[in-house]
């Protein structure tokens, strides 16, 4: 049986996914989809923006009481386990980046749009999270030696 630290952890789990799921997918019933008819909503854009904000607000409190709830050995393998997990996925990813961006899957499957317009949300859509991964490492990296000083 489990002991109560491990539940705590799998509570914390399940409420993550299902709270997140519920709080991202709230706008759906409030405000409906963003885009109607082909018709861009800016304020239900401004409302799906805030609840998925608000969605991550709620995963990453709980990522904490996650991350604190285990013990030294779990802790150190999630730090390992995100730190290189992550590090490789994104090595991994940057040739796949490239042959889609360079017009690979239209090459071989004629099929597939391609446009310039395309490669840029392409682009953009890859770049944006490596960006961000690198911009969140870099702040938590400062005020971790910051508040070790």
């Amino acid at each position: 049986m489990p002991d109560q630290r491990r539940r705590r952890y799998w509570a914390y789990l399940a409420a993550t996914v299902v709270g997140t799921l519920v709080i991202s997918q709230a706008p759906l019933v409030l405000v409906g989809r963003p885009i109607v008819h082909g018709v861009i909503d800016p304020a239900r854009v401004v409302v799906w923006s805030i609840a998925v904000a608000l969605a991550m607000l709620w995963a990453v409190g709980f990522g904490v009481l996650m991350f604190r709830n285990q013990d030294e050995f779990g802790r150190q393998a999630s730090q390992v386990g995100w730190y290189w997990g992550a590090t490789l996925g994104l090595g991994l990813s940057a040739p796949i980046f490239v042959f889609i961006g360079l017009g690979g899957l239209h090459a071989f499957w004629p099929g597939v749009p391609a446009s310039p317009e395309l490669k840029r949300a392409f682009m953009i859509g890859y770049l944006l999270p490596v960006l961000m991964q690198f911009a969140g490492f870099l702040i938590v990296r400062a005020g971790w030696r910051w508040s070790k000083r």
